[in-house]
């Protein structure tokens, strides 16, 4: 049997769901996950095996893997676990659910919004706070990175602004009245709240979008629309451990490669240089 328990906000739950219905599936395990909001299809049964014990416990989280003797890698997925798995962690690799696209998408399939956007709209989500996950104790093996500047900044913004043709721009952020958004008033951008579901669920619907590849939900809206272009920023450099490009299976971090080829994007829609 595989267990799902919830971590983190939104964007770590559909990581979560998907990982451990992937695994069940995979495994011929029944699946124990409570039904996402939002998602119907969460609610369909999965059936199979079910072993109480052994107990055994993943996280995701190499720290806490190694003190748990359960190091998830890719050689301990393919046979199935003889007991019960109880997903309680981050499962943040791209390369765990590449080739399911299909299944993602019939899992993870919506309502459509009330107003889609635009065929000429701009979709920029600007960050100033972390994931609220990043406060819970564990999930970095020292201290969660500090952004800064708002991500992106200012002048990133301006440049894909002058560089993207756009009718509209749309700005979705998570402080409305920071100075930085004062400062792009001059844009005349139209203001959403990037924290409500129905602005997740319409920027889905956008052609162009930029998006913060450490922000799970964001990474999840722009993987499930059919956006022809897609802006991944990382906001920290690539020289600094605490780069999200290669876990979320992007090569590129602020338009420089990581060195890692092997985790390169090769989707025209994905842009990495603004």
């Amino acid at each position: 049997m595989v267990e799902v328990r919830y971590r983190g906000s939104f964007g770590d739950n559909l990581f979560q769901y998907c990982f451990g219905r992937l695994l069940a599936e995979r495994w011929g395990y029944e699946l124990r996950a409570l039904p996402l909001p939002h998602f119907p299809n969460t609610a369909e049964p999965v059936s199979g095996h079910c072993c109480l014990t052994p107990f055994h416990s993943w996280s995701g989280i190499a720290a806490e893997e190694r003190q748990l003797g359960m190091l998830l890698r890719g050689r301990e997925m393919t046979a199935p676990l003889q007991g019960r798995l109880v997903l309680f962690g981050w499962f943040h690799r791209w390369e765990y659910y590449r080739g399911h696209e299909a299944k993602l998408r019939h899992w993870l399939e919506t309502a459509p919004p009330t107003e889609r956007a635009r065929p000429g709209d701009l979709a920029i989500c600007l960050r100033h706070r972390r994931p609220e996950a990043w406060e819970e104790p564990g999930i970095h093996a020292g201290h969660a990175p500090k952004w800064g500047v708002p991500a992106p900044s200012v002048e990133a913004i301006r440049r894909l602004v002058e560089s993207t043709p756009h009718e509209r721009l749309v700005l979705l952020t998570d402080a409305p009245l920071s100075p930085t958004v004062k400062e792009l008033s001059r844009l005349n951008p139209v203001l959403r709240n990037i924290h409500c579901f129905s602005s997740w669920n319409w920027l889905r619907t956008c052609r162009r979008m930029a998006i913060t590849v450490s922000h799970p939900a964001e990474w999840w809206a722009a993987q499930l629309s059919s956006a022809e272009e897609i802006y991944a920023l990382d906001p920290w450099p690539a020289d600094k451990q605490a780069h999200c490009g290669g876990p979320y299976g992007c090569g590129w971090v602020g338009g420089r490669p990581l060195g890692r080829p092997e985790l390169r994007v090769t989707e025209p829609r994905w842009k990495y240089d603004w």
